[in-house]
Parts: C-alpha cells; sequence; structure tokens
C-alpha cells in the first residue's frame, strides 16, 4: 500500500447524506481515508463526493445547530 492508497478499500457504494459539525474534518476523513473525490460544492457549502465513475456518493453538509431542547415532564401514573 502506497501512501496515496486509502487504508479503507471500497469496491461500491450507494448514495448517503451526511450532517456533521465539521464539514472540513468530514471532507478530510472521506477523501484521505476512503479515497473520495470532491465533485462539488454548492453555494452554501455542501459538498459531493464521488467514488470511481460515480457521479454521487455522498453529500455533506453542515448540520443545524442544536436546538435547545425543551424539557418534556415525565407522563403522570394513571392511578390514583
Amino acid at each position: 500500500m502506497s501512501d496515496s492508497d486509502p487504508p479503507i478499500r471500497i469496491r461500491k457504494i450507494g448514495h448517503v447524506g451526511i450532517y456533521c459539525r465539521d464539514l472540513p474534518k468530514m471532507v478530510d476523513f472521506y477523501t484521505r481515508m476512503l479515497g473520495l473525490k470532491v465533485s462539488d460544492v454548492n453555494e452554501k457549502g455542501m459538498t459531493f463526493l464521488r467514488f470511481g465513475a460515480q457521479t454521487t456518493t455522498a453529500s455533506c453538509s453542515r448540520r443545524c445547530p442544536r436546538r435547545t431542547r425543551r424539557r418534556v415532564p415525565a407522563p403522570r401514573s394513571s392511578s390514583r
């Protein structure tokens, strides 16, 4: 295995959509470790990756900021 060969070899992969907190790290992982290639980046920063002759294999985009979670009270027992 040379330095340019990815550590994990893929034969075939279907389309996946991935939301992440750190888009550059995610793209680095999929390109360096799995050997995917960046095929396009849209105006919102969504990055499209491909494997071999496939057009789009994965699309990576930033995750929406976490909303403040509301606390929901536990249901009360029906027995009194």
